[in-house]
């Protein structure tokens, strides 16, 4: 017990502690700050340090090693492995430990706190981008920042050369970055009810992104604004409409100031300048720049952090000799840390983007994922991830993400439910299995009116009381579970509770169905090429086997065998049950063998968008669905 009020108590500090730094570094422009402690800037041991703390607190606190943490140690030696071709190890060693303390160490931090649904963290996020969102209104219409005798901007980045407003960040483009990855939580608390003045939130963050005047932060906030009302599950009709109509109203009131004030952004939105800026800037001759140290640096980079020691050298015509950067982030990766370390960390975030999108019903996981995808879109007309508000604040709604989708609910096939029902199969079937075309949305469809259907594995019947009502079937079953079997029978014409390879039951009906519906069957099977074989007997002429199956070559099976890991689960494609796996390949292998003819073929898994598993079914998918016909038929 005592162990136990440590551990709570020691979570407490790091929580209180882990909100403070997010202060501190968002209402602080602590990298522009003139302060230095033997020669190393301020804000690097200030910042450095407290991550530290907080990651060995955190470390203590809870030893357990989770599969994030086997991530970010991937993407540390990735990024590590630049050292092999640095042309200065001692400031690559410099900018890993730099990464690993202002955005990694922060992320481990966060993921552990985020297991719990701690309310102080999405009020602490809202409180402090409406703050910063607010001073950096004042200072458009004032022309008063807070720290304008305290900090001192580069000459690169001073008002008179990029005009928009700074707040507390220091920079219109790091402060636009910011806001843009904050913005769906100011959308997320729209429909909180227990947040008083959310209305006020969101507006001011969209009108403190536009008089930052970054083009690309306000095209892709209006488009995160969209797709996120579009594609939210729980946000009714009256709510998206009110939004939207509230977006629109916005928009006009923002055009109107824009060309009533003659401002700096309307000329950088007239389509000359974009143009211009697109193809003919220092950012598109950049590209060139990052062929030539590629072909000369093709694996691993110049190493981390040096691409502005090795600018002048490679710089492409187009480029400026004083800004030594691409201004596109995935292009400084490629440049720094290659074509290795680059495709390690598109894979790590790509990952954990779908991770968070399969948890994408959890209240706070949604909104975060929007803002890191459109945040990383945005990395391609800036390299601002190397900036520590941007690169900190990412970091820590990543781990926050990462928490929050921590320890989900057992992977399971396409519409299973697993909660107060008397069968471990039972799926009650709507209309969004047709929409989403989830297996039992393509079985059905694929089964004719009038049918005699046997339904080997029926469960509680489910799928031929559906087909019942809807296609005037008639159904018979075969179902080992004795309870659920009991359950179809009142439903099903007759239903058979014997172990399917033992049944007798093909020989005994003889040309009388017109389909066999093997739904998540096969892979129960000690042998299933017997079974295939065996029910050819039953088929009516001219008639059809239709069988789904789980895809053991999914994307996320392959990336556990990466790792090492090959866990059985209580429901899904690691199902503890299944006695055989199959790939698309080893499936149409077997259907060949046992001499049927594939005459249909589709995917499921609604976690994933429909085109994307249609395009590639042999890693997005996570099931397959057959109809088979005897090729003497």
């Amino acid at each position: 017990m005592e162990m136990i009020k440590n551990r709570e108590l020691t979570k407490s500090i790091i929580l209180k502690l882990s909100i403070f730094l997010f202060f501190a570094v968002s209402l602080i422009p602590l990298s522009f700050l003139p302060f230095k402690i033997n020669g190393t800037p301020f804000h690097y041991i200030f910042v450095g340090t407290i991550v530290f703390s907080l990651v060995v607190l955190s470390w203590h606190n809870e030893r357990a090693i989770t599969v994030f943490d086997k991530w970010l140690v991937l993407v540390i030696l990735a990024f590590s492995l630049s050292l092999i071709t640095s042309v200065d190890k001692i400031n690559t060693i410099r900018t890993i430990g730099s990464f690993i303390l202002r955005g990694l160490g922060i992320a481990f931090v966060f993921e552990r706190l985020s297991r719990k649904d701690y309310d102080i963290i999405p009020i602490s996020l809202l409180i402090c981008v409406s703050v910063v969102s607010c001073l950096g209104i004042v200072e458009y219409f004032f022309h008063w920042n807070l720290y304008s005798r305290l900090v001192s901007l580069p000459e690169l980045f001073s008002q008179s050369i990029r005009p928009g407003i700074t707040s507390t960040i220091g920079h219109p483009l790091i402060l636009s970055s910011y806001l843009l990855l904050m913005l769906p939580v100011s959308i997320w608390a729209v429909r909180k009810p227990k947040i008083t003045l959310k209305i006020l939130s969101l507006l001011l963050v969209i009108f403190a992104i536009f008089v930052s005047f970054s083009r690309s932060s306000f095209v892709l906030s209006l488009i995160l604004i969209i797709l996120y009302l579009s594609l939210e599950p729980e946000i009714g009709l009256n709510n998206k409409l009110k939004l939207t109509a509230l977006l629109v109203i916005m928009v006009f009131v923002l055009s109107f100031i824009s060309i009533s004030s003659k401002s700096f952004f309307a000329g950088r939105a007239a389509i000359t300048k974009m143009k211009a800026d697109l193809f003919y800037s220092h950012r598109a001759a950049s590209y060139k720049t990052t062929i030539t140290i590629l072909k000369k640096y093709p694996l691993f980079g110049v190493g981390f952090g040096n691409y502005p020691l090795v600018h002048n050298i490679y710089r492409a015509q187009g480029t400026e000799e004083y800004f030594k950067s691409t201004d596109n982030v995935y292009l400084r990766f490629l440049c720094e840390i290659g074509l290795v370390g680059t495709a390690i960390f598109i894979l790590f975030t790509t990952h954990w983007f779908l991770v968070f999108w399969n948890n994408r019903k959890n209240d706070f996981v949604y909104p975060l994922l929007f803002g890191l995808c459109f945040f990383m879109l945005n990395q391609f007309f800036a390299d601002l991830f190397y900036w520590l508000t941007p690169q900190f604040t990412f970091w820590m709604l990543f781990g926050i993400a990462a928490g929050r989708s921590y320890n989900p609910l057992p992977d399971s096939s396409p519409g299973r439910s697993f909660q107060n029902i008397p069968a471990k199969y039972h799926h009650d079937i709507d209309e969004s299995d047709f929409k989403k075309q989830t297996t039992y949305g393509q079985i059905i469809n694929l089964i004719q009116a009038n049918s005699t259907v046997l339904d080997i594995g029926c469960s509680t019947g489910f799928l031929g009381k559906y087909l019942i009502k809807n296609k005037q079937c008639t159904l018979y079953g075969i179902e080992i579970d004795k309870e659920s079997a009991k359950i179809a029978e009142d439903t099903y014409t007759k239903v058979f509770a014997e172990n399917l390879e033992k049944t007798v039951i093909f020989d005994e009906s003889a040309n009388r169905f017109d389909y066999i519906v093997l739904g998540d069957v096969l892979e129960h099977l000690k042998n299933p090429k017997d079974v295939l074989l065996n029910l050819r007997k039953s088929l009516k002429p001219a008639s059809s086997v239709i069988i789904s199956m789980p895809n053991i070559a999914v994307w996320r099976v392959r990336i556990g065998l990466l790792f090492g890991n090959f866990n059985y689960t209580a429901a899904g494609t690691l199902d503890k049950t299944h006695l055989r796996f199959f790939t698309l390949k080893s499936a149409r292998q077997m259907i060949n063998d046992c001499g049927y003819k594939i005459d249909y073929f589709g995917c499921a898994g609604t976690r994933m968008p429909v085109f994307l598993r249609n395009f590639l079914p042999t890693l997005l998918a996570s099931q397959f669905v057959f109809r088979i016909t005897p090729v003497d038929q």
